[in-house]
């Protein structure tokens, strides 16, 4: 519903020091939202790259919380060359739950935008995205595309946006 939306601008913008192109969110299932009868993938493949860099950017963030240290879900780099690289999304080191309470600890995470909802609103709390970044390998390497995977714990990760530089 429009008061439990992410009201994050969409198009270009910078957020923690990166420009990132918003233009939607990609919301992977979780064990909460299935139990809630969320009709979200458990992954979503081949998001189109095409190109090379020496590291990527996710702007994402989670719903509902986990003990920090779980893997949440990964992000599958696959290479024009057919090798692919792994990249977990862990709970309290790249992510916290996007709703936060005004003092809730996050010093670890990049903090990439902060806003509120009208639900958060209600509860005095804001909602969060965070930036993780990764340092590629291969940079030199074309990306050919990524995959979005879900672990399916309670967190239900979603993604708004990949920069390659």
């Amino acid at each position: 519903t429009a008061e439990h939306s992410l009201p994050i601008p969409l198009g270009t913008n910078t957020w923690a020091g990166i420009d990132f192109d918003v233009r939607g969110v990609i919301q992977v299932q979780s064990s909460i939202l299935a139990a809630r009868k969320g009709k979200f993938p458990d992954q979503v493949n081949g998001i189109p790259v095409h190109r090379s860099g020496r590291r990527l950017h996710f702007l994402h963030g989670t719903d509902w919380s986990v003990k920090p240290g779980t893997v949440i879900g990964e992000y599958v780099v696959r290479y024009v060359t057919g090798e692919e690289e792994y990249i977990p999304i862990t709970f309290g080191h790249d992510v916290f739950d996007w709703w936060q309470e005004p003092n809730a600890a996050s010093a670890a995470l990049h903090i990439a935008w902060v806003g509120s909802n009208a639900a958060s609103q209600r509860q005095n709390c804001s909602v969060r995205v965070y930036r993780t970044s990764w340092e590629n390998p291969r940079w030199d390497v074309p990306i050919q595309s990524i995959d979005f995977v879900s672990s399916k714990t309670a967190c239900g990760p979603f993604l708004l946006a990949i920069t390659a530089e």
